[in-house]
């Protein structure tokens, strides 16, 4: 007799698995080691007709103890524990679905990455208050009196352009709000000392 989904068998429940997969609830990948741990540790222990065992039946923690027996020496101590937690999963999860006909398992997935190879546009990059978003060069670039900006970072939000002449004739520009507290005025002077470059005077 073939086996089907919902006749609580170990072959159902690997049909079951199969179905998370292809009603896009899992990937192949999440789903694959819990297939293969339940379907080895069903099968050494209950030989060729394992898919006909009731699920109903499967005590992992029994079950892991003969699969362990079996195999001895195949199987290290951490691949065993990562088994028994696999097998314990299939069963259960197939068990809700035998009294719950539908229920699959809410398995969270990751957030597909960015590719760093890939430009972002800027809708795709949250905007918080003092950020600037630009393509040009980074502003550590811009800061260096040597390579001046050939377009100036319009400020975002409430920020306001100050224009501010440096020695040499270049003009930098400080982004800043309409005003700041004194202790931001400290802490913005303390910044800028930071970026003192002392020159030695000429021997005559």
């Amino acid at each position: 007799m073939a086996n089907t989904i919902g006749d609580g068998t170990a072959a159902g429940a690997v049909e079951y698995l199969d179905s998370i997969v292809s009603k896009g609830r899992a990937t192949n990948g999440a789903i694959q080691p819990l297939k293969i741990a339940f379907t080895k540790v069903v099968s050494a222990v209950d030989g060729p007709q394992w898919g006909d065992t009731k699920i109903q039946d499967i005590d992992p923690g029994d079950y892991m103890a003969r699969f362990g027996n079996l195999t001895r020496g195949t199987y290290t101590d951490q691949s065993l524990t990562a088994y028994r937690s696999r097998v314990s999963r299939v069963v259960e999860w197939y068990k809700l679905f035998m009294e719950r006909p539908g229920w699959m398992p809410e398995i969270q997935t990751r957030s597909p990455r960015v590719s760093a190879s890939k430009p972002t546009t800027p809708e795709a990059i949250p905007v918080r208050d003092g950020e600037v978003h630009s393509s040009q060069p980074a502003p550590q670039a811009a800061m260096v009196p040597s390579i001046p900006m050939a377009t100036p970072v319009m400020p975002q939000g409430a920020l306001i352009a100050f224009p501010f002449p440096l020695g040499g004739g270049t003009l930098a520009t400080l982004n800043l709000p309409s005003s700041i507290t004194r202790s931001d005025a400290e802490r913005l002077s303390a910044f800028v000392q930071t970026l003192v470059v002392e020159t030695q005077d000429k021997q005559d």
